[in-house]
């Protein structure tokens, strides 16, 4: 009994249960390798979620090696008596003394943090809905009319606008047919269902005027086309009822619809860059330019809609970051040079700046994909704060940075 109560008995009990646990966790290690060798799944899963898996194993090898730490620390501090010393002293004089393990945490946190912080886009949404609660009454009501009617669904749609002094003129038809036929070219939109205008309209009217008069449906069809092409809206053997008309053209003439409608909706991290339905707009936006091109009607073509909303929005974001950035660093560079009265100094706080910013997208990046959607304005901020608040504290209190 009084050897067990000799302080290197204890220790021993410490070490014995030490290599007890150690010994437990290498036997786990190496059953999980042989059931990843084993496991077709597994291996598939882990190949799925590399990035996540690598995270989270550095994640419990840095908490584990923390909770040891304060643990052996705790037991230390039982040992000796003296005055208590305040947490942020004992903070700095671990910092002091372990000045290289700090070094190398913050290496390791930046490389993992480098490749998180280059799929930040991924989880980046322009959806102001991006938080909301999967539990109230207005989501119920929308994954219901989601299940129970799946079309119309909201943000599946864009809207293209002509104007001009008469959009029923024969001008302004072969451009509605031309924009029809390339928009519904097979590969050039993502998931495009349907262009529906005025003309595409009028020739379902039109096939089935000539199905009444004995043409074979084929036949019928191609009958349309052609009268399409060679006539007129008020010369057509046919109308479209006027109540549907004006849902595509206005009342004076001078403005037309077409509506482009797609099967699936952007994603909830949806950008312009990434998301291949919002990048829809963008490539419509192109095709009607190059329809203009080889049209001398003068019209004013426009893109809108919620759809084109949300591409714009995300495109505004982007643009404005990439004007703020250069601003901002000159800015920055131009004002700590005076104030470091040196050419070289800047550029240190501007490095530090740019590694946690590069960290605290990482971060970024694990919250929108496991806890909530990032708005895509956060990184706009983030990057003028964090320059901000990093330039200020590059400062020290006896003085500038060497």
């Amino acid at each position: 009994m009084q050897a067990l109560s000799k302080p290197g008995s204890s220790q021993a009990r410490w070490i014995g249960i030490l290599v007890f646990l150690l010994t437990i966790s290498i036997g786990e290690f190496a059953a999980l390798i042989l059931n990843y060798q084993n496991n077709f799944y597994l291996r598939q899963y882990v190949s799925d979620n590399l990035s996540s898996t690598v995270v989270i194993t550095v994640g419990l090898l840095v908490f584990a090696s923390g909770f040891a730490y304060l643990v052996s620390k705790r037991l230390g501090a039982a040992k000796t008596s003296g005055p208590r010393v305040p947490v942020f002293g004992r903070i700095g004089s671990f910092v002091g003394r372990r000045y290289k393990l700090i070094i190398v945490f913050w290496i390791l946190l930046l490389v993992v943090s480098l490749p998180l912080s280059q799929q930040l886009s991924q989880v980046v949404t322009s959806n102001t809905s991006g938080g909301q609660s999967n539990t109230s009454q207005s989501a119920q009501a929308q994954n219901l009319m989601a299940q129970e009617f799946p079309h119309p669904q909201s943000n599946t749609s864009a809207i293209i606008l002509l104007q001009g002094n008469n959009v029923t003129d024969n001008a302004t038809k072969r451009f509605s047919l031309d924009l029809e036929k390339r928009l519904l070219v097979q590969g050039v939109l993502n998931s495009v269902e349907n262009v529906t205008s005025v003309y595409s309209i009028e020739r379902v009217y039109l096939t089935v005027y000539y199905m009444q008069g004995g043409y074979s449906p084929a036949a019928a069809l191609y009958q349309a086309n052609q009268t399409l092409w060679s006539q007129t809206l008020s010369t057509y053997p046919v109308s479209i009822p006027p109540a549907i008309r004006q849902n595509f053209i206005s009342p004076n003439n001078n403005a037309m619809i077409i509506l482009v409608s797609f099967s699936r909706a952007p994603g909830s991290f949806g950008s312009a860059d990434t998301d291949p339905i919002l990048k829809n707009v963008v490539t419509m936006r192109n095709i009607i330019s190059q329809v203009r091109a080889s049209d001398s009607e003068p019209l004013q073509t426009y893109v809108t809609g919620d759809l084109a909303t949300t591409a714009d929005s995300s495109i505004g974001s982007q643009a404005d970051l990439g004007r703020i950035e250069p601003v901002t660093i000159g800015a920055i560079l131009i004002l700590a040079g005076l104030f470091f009265l040196a050419i070289v100094t800047p550029f240190v706080p501007l490095a530090t700046v740019g590694m946690a910013l590069l960290m605290a997208e990482g971060g970024l990046y694990l919250i929108g994909k496991y806890i909530i959607p990032i708005q895509d304005t956060t990184t706009t901020f983030l990057f003028t704060i964090m320059l901000g608040v990093g330039t200020d504290y590059a400062h020290l209190p006896n003085g500038p940075l060497p």
